[in-house]
Parts: structure tokens; C-alpha cells; sequence
């Protein structure tokens, strides 16, 4: 008898031994927690590990009624939906919800205080009307009534002044809110930003402009947030935000937050130029040390991270979103030559220097 053959022999075995041998929702669970799980790659290993565990341990309690068999469904689909892709896309999700709760809040309190503004500019000009008739009756001297008319005028304005001052800035206030992400507050949201690439595209297509996009990931950033904690990971990532910031304000480019720890520039040149400035992003990351606070002091050790960059240049007939798969593409190709890599997508990327080779 083959290896093979053993083992499934023994598979056979344990079949009967739970007595689902004949059931075929039972066996398709069995098989499922068995060998289908492992080779999912939207798991990592304490996940699959967990998922079978759970699955087993229902399973050898020997109760694999009907309504056994939809617990243990249930519990299935539960684990579905928390994998790394559905748990980012929930965390966009709530950070766009928090976002338009406080565009809207700020709405609301703009509105009200519009409101009370027109009304004490409507008491401010009965109160000037009644001052300026006041002393014309006060005092026939034209010289005396012109002084006097003047200086009210004038606190008016200023009056006026200081109002429209706040008003610019609860409008840059409002402004912010609107388009910039909420956690890293130097960058664009994605919806600012999906916006801008579809309008500089048809833009750079009709004048025939180069435009590019860079495609920026941290490497390994959950080992930070496992290692550090997520409120770590989320202060490493402001630290990126504003050195992404300076650089792309540098050679006005369009930095934004696309999803999670990624980020992203739209650069209005060529993809040559784009790839010497995205080295010289990934070389200023690359000799970074960030330094956790917590009440204005230090906290840990200093951390040392990298970005991995993928660069595309907008081609004829692209679209944004064809720009933006390129750039992931790109960005896929650095991440699996090594990491702390430049790369270019050119109809079959290539990268601008050699990286390490950790996973």
C-alpha cells in the first residue's frame, strides 16, 4: 500500500469514526477544514490553524445534527469575511463613514453659525442707522456729524473684517474635511483623490502631457503593528504622510491615502523623472528613524521601516483606472524582488536597484 493510499485509508477511517462517512455535508466539511483550508493564501497560518480548530472541535462533539451542520457553516463564513482584504475594506469603510459624520457635523455647525451671522449683521446695521441719525440730530456742525459717521463706519468694517476672517477659516476647515484623510491629515482621502486622477487624466490625454502615478506600500507593516501596536503603526504611518508631503509638494505632486498603508503621488511628469523622485522617497524612508512618543516623550526603541514603490507612466487610450493597475502592478513586482525597491512598470516592470530578499 502506497503512502497515499494509507493516508486516505486512514481518512476513510476517521470518516466513519464520526459516522459521516455517507454524509456529504458533513464530508465536504471535513475535506474543507482538511485540505482546503491550507492552501488558501488569504490566511496566514495562525488563521488556518484557528479555522480548523474550530471546525474539529464542533465535529468530535458527535452531535452532527442539521443544526450542528449550520453552526459550523455560519462559523465558516464568519472567517471568510475576516481576512486581510474584507478587514481593510471595512476599515475604509468606517474611516469614510467617520469622515462624512464629521463633514456633516461641521455643515451643520457652518449653518448655524450663518444663520446667527446674518442676524447680528442685520442688528449691527440698525444699530449704525440709529447711531448716524442720533448725531445728525445731536449737532448741526457738518464737520462734527462727517468725524462721527466716520469712526462708526470704520468700527463697522472692522467688524465686518474679523467676521469674514473666521469665515475663511472655518471654510479651509471644511475644505480639510472634505478631502483630506482623517488619520493622516498631509494627504488627500481617496475619494479627493479618485476624483483629481480621472479629471488630470482626460486633462493629460487632450493636451498629451506626461502624468504618472506612484504606488506606495510599506513593507511588512503589520509585523510593526503586531510587534508595536496599531496606535505605533498609526504614528508611523503620519511620520510617512508628511515626508510623502514634502516631497511631492517639492514637484507639485498629488499625495494621497489610497487604502490602509498605502499611499500614493500623481506626479505631472514622466516616468524617468517619477522614478528619481521615488528613489529619493525610498531612500529618505530607508534612513528614517522613527521614534514613538506618548505624552511628548519617548517611548521603545526606534524603529526602522521601508516602502516599496511601483511607478507607471499614463500611455495613450489609459484611463485611471488603467493607471492605477499599472502602478500596482509595479508595486506587486518590488514587493516580490525583495522589497525597498523602485519599480517601473514598462509593459513588464523592472527595478532600479537590487533589494534585500526577506518575505
Amino acid at each position: 500500500m502506497t503512502e497515499k493510499d494509507k493516508s486516505l485509508e486512514e481518512f476513510r477511517s476517521l470518516l466513519e469514526h464520526f459516522g459521516v462517512a455517507d454524509d456529504l455535508d458533513w464530508l465536504s466539511v471535513v475535506l474543507f477544514a482538511r485540505n482546503l483550508v491550507a492552501h488558501l493564501t488569504i490566511y496566514d497560518e495562525n488563521q488556518k490553524t484557528e479555522i480548523q480548530r474550530v471546525i474539529l472541535r464542533e465535529i468530535a462533539k458527535n452531535k452532527l445534527t442539521k443544526e450542528t451542520f449550520l453552526q459550523i457553516v455560519d462559523q465558516i463564513e464568519s472567517f471568510m469575511l475576516q481576512n486581510k482584504a474584507s478587514l481593510e475594506l471595512q476599515n475604509a469603510l468606517d474611516n469614510e463613514k467617520r469622515s462624512t459624520v464629521t463633514l456633516v457635523d461641521e455643515m451643520n455647525s457652518l449653518f448655524a453659525a450663518l444663520r446667527g451671522s446674518n442676524k447680528r449683521q442685520e442688528q449691527t446695521i440698525n444699530r449704525f442707522g440709529q447711531q448716524t441719525v442720533a448725531a445728525v440730530e445731536s449737532d448741526q456742525n457738518k464737520t462734527n456729524i462727517i468725524k462721527q459717521v466716520r469712526g462708526m463706519l470704520t468700527e463697522l468694517v472692522t467688524e465686518f473684517k474679523e467676521e469674514a476672517r473666521n469665515w475663511e477659516e472655518k471654510a479651509r476647515n471644511l475644505e480639510r474635511t472634505a478631502n483630506f484623510d482623517p488619520l493622516l491629515t498631509d494627504l488627500y482621502n481617496r475619494r479627493s483623490f479618485d476624483s483629481y486622477l480621472d479629471d488630470t487624466v482626460v486633462e493629460s490625454q487632450s493636451r498629451h502631457t506626461p502624468l504618472s502615478l506612484l504606488m506606495i506600500d510599506v513593507d511588512h507593516f503589520k509585523q510593526v503593528n503586531d510587534t508595536h501596536g496599531h496606535q505605533v503603526g498609526d504614528d508611523l504611518l503620519r511620520a510617512l504622510a508628511k515626508l510623502i508631503h514634502s516631497h511631492a509638494a517639492s514637484f507639485e505632486g498629488y499625495p494621497a491615502r489610497f487604502g490602509g498603508e498605502e499611499l500614493v503621488i500623481v506626479c505631472p511628469m514622466g516616468a524617468d523623472r517619477s522614478i528619481f523622485e521615488a528613489e529619493s522617497i525610498r531612500q529618505d524612508v530607508e534612513g528614517y528613524e522613527f521614534l514613538s512618543r506618548k505624552g511628548g516623550k519617548i517611548i521603545g526603541v526606534p524603529i526602522h521601516f521601508t516602502i516599496s514603490i511601483g511607478v507607471a507612466q499614463l500611455e495613450e487610450g489609459w484611463d485611471a483606472d488603467r493607471l492605477v493597475e499599472a502602478a500596482d502592478t509595479a508595486l506587486y513586482t518590488a514587493k516580490k524582488s525583495g522589497r525597498n525597491i523602485v519599480s517601473r512598470y514598462d509593459f513588464g516592470p523592472r527595478t532600479t536597484r537590487e533589494g534585500n530578499t526577506d518575505s
